[in-house]
């Protein structure tokens, strides 16, 4: 009399295939995470003003003359 077969769920093929996908997931979310995605933006020296910085009285006004 012959018997059935029952198939198995974890063959090789199928643990490969969820194996290389969660692999390509991970290098993805990783990616998205940890990529350097900054943007930059470049300015001449001459344009900066730098200055020392020092505690004082809040100001919450201040008057600033532009061109």
């Amino acid at each position: 009399m012959d018997r059935k077969i029952e198939k198995k769920t974890w063959t090789t093929k199928r643990i490969t295939y969820l194996a290389l996908g969660s692999l390509f997931l991970l290098f993805l979310i990783y990616n998205i995470g940890f990529g350097d995605y900054g943007s930059r933006l470049n300015v001449e020296k001459e344009k900066l003003s730098i200055s020392t910085v020092y505690r004082g009285d809040f100001q919450e006004f201040i008057v600033v003359t532009g061109t």
